[in-house]
């Protein structure tokens, strides 16, 4: 009795790993939910995976997961070359892209900094032990970066439609809101981008 329970739970355990094998890569989605896929290319700040049980290839915007796992670098295509590089000593890195199509402006301690077109980022270079403050058009939001020597930080925008009370009733405008996000989703999108914003 105690070989054959032995023998099934081996035998549970290994088609488990052979799944598991199976689709090395994972996704997360803006619920938090991480699933198993196979991750075929991202490219231009989209992902291209299929997920077991589905011969078709899924094409989504990276912009719109929480989280990854890539296991073949290969599938990353940069072409552009852009390489994600430590900065000089007391100097940060911050990247802020636009993974969406509509441009926005941005400003840095209140002066307009550079306006970024959809699919571009822009590379600002800073001094570090220092606070710095980027914002658009959102007039309720804004980042604060306090720069660490040698740092890399990634600065998203992210479109919203905001609702104001005017006196001839409501309102609706579209903005930008920027969030701080280093994680490699956030990596991932500005090594895949196109064109850099001047």
């Amino acid at each position: 009795m105690k070989l054959k329970l032995s023998l099934l739970l081996l035998l549970i355990f290994s088609l488990n790993n052979i799944n598991a094998q199976d689709y090395p890569d994972y996704l997360i989605n803006e619920n938090g939910i991480q699933f198993s896929c196979k991750i075929k290319e991202i490219k231009n700040r989209n992902i291209k995976y299929y997920v077991k049980g589905n011969s078709l290839i899924i094409t989504k915007p990276l912009i719109n997961f929480k989280g990854i796992n890539l296991t073949d670098t290969t599938a990353l295509k940069n072409t552009l070359g852009t390489k994600i590089t430590k900065p000089k000593p007391g100097y940060a890195h911050v990247y802020i892209y636009n993974g969406k199509r509509s441009a926005f402006k941005i400003s840095y301690n209140d002066k307009e900094l550079v306006k970024i077109k959809g699919g571009r980022f822009y590379l600002h270079e800073v001094k570090a032990n220092t606070l710095h403050t980027y914002k658009s058009t959102d007039p309720d939001n804004s980042v604060e970066v306090n720069a660490e020597s040698g740092a890399i930080y990634f600065i998203k925008g992210k479109q919203k439609t905001i609702n104001t009370l005017t006196a001839f009733g409501n309102s609706y405008a579209d903005v930008t809101s920027l969030i701080l996000d280093n994680s490699k989703i956030s990596e991932y999108i500005v090594l895949s981008m196109k064109k850099k914003a001047h």
